[in-house]
């Protein structure tokens, strides 16, 4: 594997302060939208966001990975063993803790109030609980469709996906011969729900080119606008054959897949005749959608803000960022969170009032967790750089 640093950095666009404070809020209710499509399982009343929405948020986050992970490798001098660490550390200081206090918050619960925990969490057994872990720390869960989110914390799953999808990227960006022999072997070991998704992520990363580009050039707003403005309309026009479509497809793409398996392959009645594949159990085309719409507004909202609109004013921006950097933790804590407080009141909240009170104070425990997070991965980049990067290529990422 070779080591190559970005020597072309300083021809790459940097975020202004109001486009970087965007990013911050898009990612940010992302996390607050799956947490907000999960609560109402522990309230009673009406939903507040469709169902479909948690899906949304996680192609959200799928597109601002890529978007975010082109920036840095290719805006800031960067070494293949500077983005292995980096990635390492970010995930891994916040995965952690995250499964400890699952563990923690779902063992309490259950010890207290058995049959309210099993009213709101599904009954597992413990001594599942150890081949749960591993996998979920190996991000190998949901490979061809097997494996299981650690207890009840259901968001794990899409970790996995970005975590292959950072292993395709530094190979692509890092490797030279080996990426292709390398990148469609792990494409092929991770199964096609994981593969077919590959293409969402990285139109993050064609966006961050595309902005990069029209960044420098006075049309650029004018030409972003247009492609904003036509993504919208399609979407608009053509809403309702979207949406039919889309749950179509959500309905029978397992279903059809089954039967055709069932019916080509040798012992196929038998192996499939629940008329399911696993191995197809969390693709959405509705992700394709989605993250198309979402990269051509998003291009002219970051755009513009860097050209017409004022900074936003140093402290604000500071404290935008604080709530912002707990998007991580709440997306992998708020469901046992939700757990255990709800298990310990015995019932479900009454009202959207109190169930409101109980996602503020998840919000409240993010921020302060992630904070203690985010000093336990710059202490883990610390000893790994001292450990494996050079003093002379030491950067910050």
């Amino acid at each position: 594997m070779n080591s190559m640093p970005n020597a072309d950095a300083g021809r790459y666009a940097f975020f202004g302060r109001n486009a970087s404070v965007l990013l911050d809020i898009i990612r940010f209710a992302a996390a607050f939208a799956v947490a907000a499509t999960h609560l109402p399982v522990f309230v009673i009343g009406p939903r507040l966001l469709p169902p479909q929405s948690g899906n949304a948020a996680v192609c959200v986050f799928f597109v601002l990975s890529g978007f975010v992970i082109r920036f840095v490798t290719v805006s800031r001098v960067c070494t293949a063993r500077e983005y292995w660490i980096d990635r390492g550390s970010r995930i891994y200081s916040v995965v952690v803790p995250a499964l400890l206090l699952t563990i923690f918050f779902e063992g309490a619960a259950q010890l207290f109030h058995p049959a309210a925990f099993h009213h709101f969490a599904e009954p597992y057994q413990w001594s599942f609980v150890p081949g749960q872990l591993a996998s979920n720390l190996t991000f190998t869960t949901g490979y061809w469709g097997y494996g299981a989110t650690p207890l009840s914390n259901g968001p794990f799953w899409s970790l996995t996906f970005e975590c292959v999808y950072y292993v395709l990227y530094g190979l692509l960006r890092y490797t030279r011969r080996l990426r292709w022999f390398l990148v469609p072997l792990i494409l092929l070991m991770v199964g096609p729900s994981i593969a077919l998704l590959f293409p969402v992520w990285l139109l993050g990363v064609l966006l961050y080119d595309v902005y990069n580009r029209l960044h420098a050039r006075r049309a650029g707003i004018a030409i972003s606008g247009v492609l904003c403005f036509l993504a919208v309309a399609a979407a608009a026009i053509f809403r309702h054959p979207i949406v039919h479509f889309l749950t179509i497809t959500d309905v029978t793409q397992r279903r059809i897949a089954a039967a055709h398996l069932a019916a080509s392959l040798p012992l196929g009645r038998h192996l499939f005749h629940e008329a399911s594949v696993p191995w197809l159990d969390r693709l959405s085309i509705s992700f394709y959608f989605t993250g198309t719409v979402l990269a051509f507004v998003l291009l002219f909202l970051l755009l513009s803000l860097d050209r017409y609109v004022p900074n936003m004013p140093r402290p604000a921006a500071a404290r935008i960022r604080t709530v912002a950097d707990s998007t991580f933790t709440l997306y992998l804590l708020h469901a046992p969170f939700f757990v255990l407080v709800f298990t310990l009141l015995g019932h479900p909240a009454p009202s959207w009032l109190l169930g409101g009170i109980i996602f503020a104070a998840a919000i409240v425990l993010s921020v302060v967790l992630a904070i203690q997070f985010d000093a336990l991965k710059n202490w883990m980049r610390s000893v790994l750089r001292r450990r494996f990067v050079p003093t002379t290529a030491r950067q910050s990422v």
